[in-house]
């Protein structure tokens, strides 16, 4: 229509032709041009394509009214600087972000590097991959020397083949707590550890954590060693009873004294109430319990009577 193609839903398709000859599109087409541009026609400038047909003289000439071109280049324009404040939010937020992380990161890591605990990371495969400076400070090898063979390795031999359990409890997405095994020193000497563990299965990592546990062990094997030698001094004593109370009044242990004098065996008193030795007018008073009582306060009681 007025001569040239539209695209129009009220295109007449009878309208008469127009004359475009001194149009500028077509008379490079007519000349076998072919191009974009945009060209004025009776008083409005259009954005043109124009591509010559040779084979039957003829050619296809699309324009479109530059005012909406240039609508059209404003909205595009408009959204493009607004994809591009949202990258450019989306980049400062990320970018936020992560050095947040980084540096609750690196404050992890110094407090790790401070910690007494020995903090590592270990592989699916045996080998650590990091390990806090408090594992050289504790077994005396360097971190390097750590890293370089299976952890198993540097586990005492005895505690070897529970350590290979727990780590396939871990790798099975199970949690290690309280675990204990003993680790050599560089002077060949060896260490209690004490461990919490867990593992993530999708990196093939261990994250534990390792307390030096040597000194407590001492103690308390040097408590047992005493307890055992005070139970036998007190179970060779024959001329005295000697027993302990527990807190409500049950007997807990019984000497040979105990049960010369008393005449009970240790099977047959032990767990029964120290009230069982007094006669029936003390129990009516209810003077076991007083005595019992007196003595927790106190930390001692002592008299003379029938039993």
């Amino acid at each position: 229509q007025h001569g040239h193609l539209s695209g129009r839903h009220n295109m007449d398709l009878y309208a008469a032709a127009a004359d475009l000859s001194s149009y500028e599109p077509v008379k490079r087409m007519q000349t076998g041009g072919s191009g974009y541009g945009l060209f004025a026609r009776d008083g409005d400038t259009f954005a043109v394509r124009y591509e010559p047909v040779q084979p039957y003289d003829w050619g296809v000439l699309v324009e479109q009214p530059a005012s909406g071109l240039h609508r059209s280049v404003g909205l595009v324009e408009r959204r493009v600087w607004l994809l591009g404040f949202a990258f450019l939010f989306v980049g400062l937020a990320v970018s936020a972000f992560m050095g947040s992380l980084y540096s609750q990161l690196e404050t992890g890591n110094q407090f790790m590097n401070l910690s007494i605990d020995m903090f590592c990371i270990a592989g699916f495969d045996g080998y650590f991959k990091s390990l806090n400076p408090s594992w050289q400070n504790v077994l005396g090898f360097t971190r390097e020397q750590l890293m370089a063979k299976p952890y198993l390795e540097f586990i005492h031999p005895d505690d070897r083949a529970t350590t290979a359990s727990e780590d396939i409890r871990l790798q099975n997405r199970e949690v290690t707590f309280a675990f204990e095994n003993r680790y050599l020193c560089m002077d060949g000497s060896y260490k209690w550890m004490l461990w919490n563990a867990v593992s993530v299965p999708k990196q093939k990592l261990i994250y534990a954590v390792a307390r030096d546990i040597t000194g407590r062990k001492r103690t308390e094997k040097a408590l047992q060693e005493s307890e055992e030698h005070l139970r036998l001094l007190v179970d060779g004593v024959s001329d005295y009873a000697i027993f302990m109370l527990g807190p409500s009044g049950q007997v807990a242990s019984w000497n040979q004294g105990a049960e010369r004098i008393k005449g009970y065996k240790a099977n047959e008193i032990i767990g029964r109430h120290f009230s069982c030795f007094y006669p029936p007018e003390d129990l009516q008073n209810g003077k076991p319990e007083h005595e019992l009582q007196k003595a927790i306060a106190e930390g001692h009681y002592a008299e003379e009577g029938w039993r």
